[in-house]
């Protein structure tokens, strides 16, 4: 059994290696988003550690709210920044997730591919379901 730092050190060690832009944090790639096992016990700990209500929306909730992540504010920005989902930190780094703020100088595919690949490894290690939340 993997436990909790263990999940929070492999992922940081998958995060390191995702090249880094100056985000505005706008809000504007942050839409419906799912994210997988790892990270679903980290958020759910920095949830409860900052009392952050865990939030499920229906697609009528979403469409309310103008597509938004349930964990994007207004004011605040996003709730959960620090311990984001990997597809939240790859937004901006290829076409298929732009980002309205970062011109379109894109990492290597392959670098992207092994991110993913290394991600997938992780999720399946502790049991979870990829595609699935």
């Amino acid at each position: 059994m993997t436990t909790l730092d263990e999940i929070k050190k492999q992922l940081d060690e998958i995060y390191e290696q995702i090249p880094s832009f100056d985000c505005k944090r706008c809000g504007k790639c942050c839409g419906p988003i799912v994210w997988f096992k790892p990270e679903d016990l980290v958020i759910q700990e920095f949830m409860k550690q900052h009392g952050i209500e865990h939030v499920i929306w229906s697609m009528d909730d979403y469409e309310k709210n103008g597509f938004h992540c349930p964990y994007w504010n207004e004011k605040k920005g996003c709730l959960i920044y620090p311990v984001r989902p990997f597809i939240c930190r790859m937004q901006g780094l290829s076409n298929d997730l732009p980002c309205a703020n970062r011109e379109a100088d894109f990492p290597p595919r392959r670098h992207i591919d092994i991110l993913w690949r290394t991600y997938k490894k992780l999720n399946d290690k502790i049991g979870g379901e990829f595609g699935k939340k």
